[in-house]
């Protein structure tokens, strides 16, 4: 199995898309690219073979030069790939989709509403902190912005709710205990690292002062009340998350 480090990976959106070629309703590529996907999407309803690869949209698009693209939809994606393997990035293992030149990557873009792929993404995300190594700081508090339109759901709504809850689970790579976004504007060079992140859950690096209230043992609770009844007035804990 072939090992890759997610740093050699180099997050070049402008080359991937130049290589991507949009027709009436499916995507090609002018060049060898390739998608990854963690495998676990197969263990938590994120993706499923049928006649194509079926995976949600959330994936890295890379090309031959190692620079990938985020592609960010919570729609299920059909893939047409001409080859397959499995590769390890930072010892988490991946399904390597690859596409030669001028072959079909994206047979239909016409995608069903299905809401059923919102809680999977959440849980695993979220609650349990695992997130590939293409979804970046930005990516994760944008993970719903398309919900309403592919999902058919208003979580995608609530951005400041989702943003705070991605400042939450992202951390200092050195220091865990520390809130990623935080750190970061009080020293902005810290932004040309890239966040762990933590389980939302977790006892250990969650559970301190004031972020009690919303993270507690009634964490479920207060979370779909944030979501469906989000407040008007910004706490201070909220400011210092969203920093």
């Amino acid at each position: 199995m072939i090992k890759y480090t997610a740093k050699q990976f180099k997050h070049n959106r402008k080359a991937v898309r130049s290589i991507l070629k949009v027709n009436d309703n499916f995507i090609t590529c002018a060049d060898d690219v390739r998608i990854h996907i963690p495998s676990r999407y197969f263990d938590i309803q994120l993706a499923h073979i049928a006649k194509y690869i079926n995976t949600v949209g959330i994936f890295a698009v890379v090309d031959k030069n190692d620079n990938y693209a985020i592609f960010n939809t919570t729609a299920m994606i059909s893939l047409s790939p001409t080859k397959i393997d499995k590769v390890l990035i930072d010892d988490v293992e991946y399904m390597e989709y690859g596409f030669e030149k001028d072959s079909v990557v994206i047979p239909n873009t016409n995608v069903l509403k299905d809401e059923s792929v919102i809680y999977p993404i959440f849980k695993e995300f979220f609650m349990n902190g695992k997130v590939p190594y293409f979804a970046d700081y930005e990516t994760m508090g944008g993970i719903y912005d398309s919900s309403a339109k592919y999902a058919g759901s208003r979580v995608g709504n609530h951005k400041a709710v989702v943003e705070l809850l991605a400042r939450i689970i992202a951390r200092l790579p050195n220091d865990a205990r520390k809130f990623y976004g935080a750190e970061v504007s009080k020293n902005p060079s810290l932004k040309n690292i890239n966040p762990m992140y933590v389980p939302l859950e977790s006892v250990y690096y969650s559970y301190r002062s004031t972020t009690n209230k919303l993270i507690g043992s009634y964490f479920k609770k207060g979370l779909v009340s944030a979501l469906v009844n989000p407040s008007e007035e910004t706490a201070h804990i909220e400011k210092l998350l969203r920093a």
